[in-house]
This record gives structure tokens, sequence and C-alpha cells, in this order.
């Protein structure tokens, strides 16, 4: 048995056993509502809870229920975390079932009813929490490593929460795939061009430096977290934000080396991340003698990269439903050239440690017309509906 079969099989078992235990346990997403409050907990420990079907589909259900609920005053986003040493808000989708949805498509050129269900409802679960937090006060409590599609729930919340034990980044172009869900959408909004960087070079920030980026609206140290979550529960509607905001007051911090770093971070994208074209980029880097850029960038895959920048340019900014279809558009694409394959196969052997073997290995090496295809190709179940995005009922495939 290869090493990534053996991988595969040892995930199987143990996600197995997990949703065996799920009838003794809780589910692997807690929901409660109660009083024009409610609340949504990941709860997948175990999985550094990563995004799969028994996650996504019943918080996109809460969220729709949510959605329609005209008496609602708070959403809380939070986690479940019996990892003390690395505790995490969420990972992002899980890899390898997307390594498995890939592989089928790859092998039998279609993607099931059930992994179609499970797509969408990733696009609508952000969508109706992006719409939601218009008119409803919603709170993402980021306390622990934040990373890929997870980030979107601090993203789309009207306000976010980090602590000291968050680490937060945006890796998709190191494993062949782009930032996905809408995420270059608030990306792109970032001034400085601070977004184009974290994108383009998978970037982890942490604690304090996650604020000083606007990639959350509060710090909070984590052990005032169940505080300042019962506190929320307990307020007012006018008070929310004074809570966060005391919270933030009394946890806040100085520290020059997190100063020193988040503007030299700053200085780093403004200076060299504006061109659209992603040699310009290098050749700007290269120039300054930006090192740390130069060897992140090493690592991502080139047709990442390319197609990373091109959405940058192209994604919408006015309308977020918009670019959740145009960023599945892409992604939906490049999932399925060879490179993202090969890039979870990495992540999955050596934990993000070893480098992918990119088909395609400098930018060269990756055709203009490629690129083109993944924005212009309507793949086989590849096309999704704004009708489909917006179906509250959350029971329906695309």
């Amino acid at each position: 048995m290869s090493a990534l079969s053996q991988k595969l099989f040892l995930y199987q078992l143990a996600n197995r056993a997990d949703r065996v235990s799920r009838v003794f346990r809780q589910p692997a997403v807690i929901q409660k509502c109660s009083e024009h409050r409610a609340s949504v907990l990941f709860n997948r420990p175990r999985f550094f809870n990563c995004i799969d079907q028994t996650v996504v589909n019943p918080l996109a259900a809460f969220l729709s229920k949510c959605s329609s609920d005209n008496n609602l005053k708070l959403l809380l986003i939070g986690s479940i975390n019996t990892n003390k040493k690395n505790p995490t808000f969420g990972t992002g989708a899980d890899l390898i079932k997307g390594w498995k949805i890939i592989d089928q498509k790859l092998k039998k050129n279609t993607i099931s009813t059930e992994d179609r269900l499970y797509l969408i409802n990733f696009y609508r679960s952000q969508h109706l929490l992006h719409h939601l937090s218009r008119h409803v006060t919603t709170v993402s409590l980021l306390d622990g490593i934040t990373m890929g599609s997870s980030v979107l729930f601090g993203l789309n919340s009207k306000f976010s929460v980090a602590t000291e034990n968050t680490i937060w980044a945006a890796p998709e172009v190191t494993i062949g795939s782009v930032p996905d869900v809408g995420t270059i959408y608030h990306l792109k909004q970032l001034p400085g061009n601070i977004g184009k960087m974290l994108a383009l070079t998978g970037t982890k920030v942490r604690g304090m430096e996650v604020v000083g980026l606007g990639l959350a609206t509060h710090f909070c140290q984590s052990k005032f977290v169940p505080e300042l979550n019962t506190e929320l529960q307990n307020s007012t509607e006018s008070d929310f934000e004074d809570v966060l905001n005391k919270y933030h007051e009394m946890s806040k911090y100085e520290d020059e080396k997190i100063k020193t770093k988040t503007s030299k971070l700053k200085t780093i994208s403004e200076e060299n991340f504006q061109p659209s074209d992603i040699s310009e980029i290098l050749f700007k880097l290269k120039s300054e003698n930006c090192s740390t850029q130069l060897d992140q960038l090493h690592w991502a895959a080139p047709l990442s990269l390319k197609t990373t920048c091109r959405l940058f340019t192209e994604i919408s900014t006015t309308d977020y439903d918009q670019a959740l279809l145009q960023s599945y558009k892409v992604a939906g694409n490049i999932y399925f050239c060879p490179e993202m394959k090969r890039g979870i196969e990495a992540a999955l052997l050596s934990g993000g440690k070893k480098k992918p073997d990119w088909k395609m290995k400098t930018l060269a090496d990756v055709p203009e017309d490629l690129v083109e295809f993944c924005f212009q190709n309507d793949f086989k179940e590849g096309i999704m509906t704004l009708e489909q995005l917006t179906d509250r009922n959350t029971e329906n495939p695309y």
C-alpha cells in the first residue's frame, strides 16, 4: 500500500469512527437559537475543524433558517477546541474530501450529487452569512488557527475577534488552488495591496497582527473569550459593539516587534504587489531583495500565481454574489488541472514541509490559454447560477 493510500485509508477509518461516535456526542457543528440569539460552534477538533459535508450542509441549513428570522439580533460563530497546544478555529475545506472529488472527476468525468450539494452549500453558507451580517450583529471568534476558506467566517461577519492563538493564512496557492469562495472579494478591498500579498504568498499573520492588517475588527485574550461570549449573549443589541470594544481595550498590548512586522508587510505590499502581472511582482521583489516573499512564491504553483493575479483584476468588489459565481468558475476549472491534486497529495504526505512536484514548474511553463481556460470554460456540472446560489432550500444541489 502506497503512503498516500495508507493516509487515505486511515483517514477514512478515523472519519467513520468519528461519525459513529456522534450518536453519543455533539454533532460536527453545534447550532443553538433562543431568545433572538443564535450560535454556531465547529466541533471537529480531531480534524482541526476542517469543513466536510457533516459541517457545511447543516451549517447552510441553519444560516438559511437564521436569515428568515426577522427577530434575530446576534449570531456568534466559534469552535470547540480540545487541543490546547494548537487551538483551531477552522482550517477550511477538508483536503481529503477535495482530493476524492478531483479523483472521481478525473477518472469518471463526473461529480456526484452528494458532492455537488457539498460544493454549493460551501458557497451558500458564505452568501447567507454575508447577507445576514447586513441586518444582524454577526461575530466570529477566531480563537486559533484560521486558514483557507475558514477565514471567510471572519471576513463575512460584521465583527471578528482575533486572540493570541489566531494564526491567519490563505495558503491555497501552495496546494495548486486559488483563494476561493469569494475570499479575493474581501482581500482586494484591503489597502496597499496587502490582500494580494497575503493571497499570493500564503503569509501567516498572528494575534494582534491580524487586527493590524484589517483581517479582524477586535482583539481579545483567549482567557477572556468565554466571558466575552457570555456578555454578548446577555447584552442588548445597542451594546454589542461596546462589549467588543471593552474586551479589546482590556486585551490589547503594545509590542514593538508586532508593529515593526506589520509595518514592514504593509510597505512590501504597497511597493511591490501593485502590478497585475506576477512576473512584474517577482521582478520588483528581486530588485528590493525581499527574500521571504520570494521564498514563499517559490513554493506556490505557477498556475495558481497567474490565475490568482488575474482574479484580483477581474473579481467584483461591488457584488459579493457575483464574486462568488466568478470565484466558483475559476476555482472549479483549476481544481481539475493536474496541479491541485499534486498539491493536496504533497500536503497530506509531508504536512506542508515539502514543495509539491508541480507539473508546470515555472511561470513560463504555464500556457496563457490555460489561464484563459480557467476563466472561460463552462465545465460539465460546473455552471452555478445566481438562482441556485441564493436558493434557501439547502438540500438542493446545483
